[in-house]
């Protein structure tokens, strides 16, 4: 590399130039981290679970409660409830 290259290959490293350059990642989405994009993947696959989770306790819940129903109506039908 001569002079004039190094020279030329300096300037176009000046901070103006690295500015640009982190400019451009923040605007241009190719460039942008993926960190945040997969957080919010996790908070929204976490979420669907939550929301699955809490239908089936649901679920649960009034079949059992169901359940202690017809149990309490038979025992209530021979004479054993309260």
């Amino acid at each position: 590399m001569n002079r004039n290259n190094l020279k030329e290959h300096r300037r176009s490293r000046s901070p103006r130039r690295r500015r640009a350059r982190c400019a451009s990642r923040i605007t241009h989405p190719a460039r942008r981290s993926r960190r945040g994009l997969t957080a919010i993947e996790y908070c929204f696959m976490l979420s669907l679970v939550f929301v699955v989770l809490v239908i089936a306790v649901q679920y649960v819940g009034s079949t059992l409660t169901d359940s202690f129903k017809h149990s309490e109506s038979k025992m209530d039908n021979i004479g054993l409830g309260r």
